[in-house]
């Protein structure tokens, strides 16, 4: 029965999120990439591959973007960002237990990336598991995320 309120719940916040994206305001509804490096003419091998895999997400290659960020992370093996960024692709890719997995492991090397908690609870909602994924919500929103703080309030979780 919890889980079914739960669903219920997940689903208005879906709702929620839809009409806050069309009044303008930021949304969770999907993953959320980070942008690690800015525009230079001449781009490290790290950064010609990061620059290509955002490129190719913004372009819907989700694929093709995660081989491009796990050649970045051959390269930079310990960057969180990036990690959350394999995690995006797999998770828009339609691969959510390999994108939880992503999300974590950038979890456990920075626990403040706000963006990958909420990555990380659409993935944890999109597999059942509510009960997770109102915890990384949560964490969202003591981390500063308002959209999701007024969500938890609004549904008094």
């Amino acid at each position: 029965m919890k889980n079914l309120f739960l669903v219920k719940i997940f689903t208005i916040f879906s709702l929620f999120l839809v009409c806050s994206a069309t009044a303008g305001t930021k949304t969770i509804s999907e993953p959320v990439l980070f942008s690690v490096i800015a525009e230079e003419e001449e781009l490290s091998d790290f950064e010609r591959f990061i620059s290509q895999g955002n490129n190719l997400y913004s372009q819907g290659s989700f694929i093709q973007a995660l081989l491009q960020y796990q050649q970045a992370l051959k390269i930079n093996p310990d960057n969180p960002k990036i990690i959350n960024n394999v995690g995006v692709c797999y998770h828009r890719a339609g691969m959510t237990e390999l994108a939880i997995k992503y999300y974590r492991q950038a979890l456990k090397m920075d626990a403040n990336l706000v963006n990958t908690h909420d990555n990380l609870a659409l993935a944890l909602h999109k597999n059942g598991n509510f009960d997770e994924a109102l915890v990384e919500y949560r964490r969202s929103c003591d981390l500063g995320n308002q959209i999701t703080c007024d969500w938890l309030k609004l549904n008094n979780f």
